[in-house]
């Protein structure tokens, strides 16, 4: 995107590392509305927007953008928790388990290690589109040596491969 955009490249592992945490959350969003608890999200919305600000305020005069991205994440992370603890203490349900956690870091830890190897190169939308392809890759071979499939998982794998025809026994 040219040099325009490089003083925000400070802000972007702050950002992802809030992104990784709602995606290690799951659906939540979903979820409340599901099991009825929209005033839970309203309620987890308004004290992550409230804990952003707050951190915002205190962040950005020291940090900058750095700052302003830590808030988001704070904020993004605080929200996605809030709505996590309403669906555990309706449902019974977590969304993150051991199976979750256990194929995740060789994942992570492989992600690290290739974002360290590259570092300091400028990657084109191609190498990228690449790279991302390799971490599903990753990610797959994570699950499948780490066997993180849970028994209602492996149904879900049974039905692709009975609706596609493809032999999906490895992933089991």
């Amino acid at each position: 995107f040219g040099s325009d955009y490089e003083g925000a490249a400070v802000a972007l592992p702050a950002l992802l590392l809030g992104m990784f945490g709602q995606t290690l959350m799951g659906p939540s969003g979903v979820m409340v509305k599901a099991i009825n608890q929209t005033r839970a999200e309203t309620v987890g919305a308004a004290i992550g927007l409230a804990v952003n600000l707050v951190a915002n305020l205190i962040l950005i005069p020291e940090y900058g953008i750095l700052g302003a991205a830590i808030g988001t994440t704070a904020g993004i992370i605080v929200f996605n928790v809030v709505e996590t603890v309403v669906i555990y203490r309706v449902t019974g349900a977590s969304p993150v388990s051991a199976n979750t956690v256990k194929q995740l870091v060789p994942s992570v830890l492989l992600a690290v290690g290739i974002a360290y190897l590259l570092r300091g190169y400028r990657l084109e939308l191609r190498a990228l589109l690449l790279l991302g392809v390799v971490f599903v890759v990753i990610q797959l071979c994570s699950i499948v040596a780490t066997k993180s499939l849970s028994q209602r998982d492996a149904e879900l794998v049974d039905s692709v491969a009975d609706q596609t025809g493809y032999d999906l026994s490895l992933f089991r």
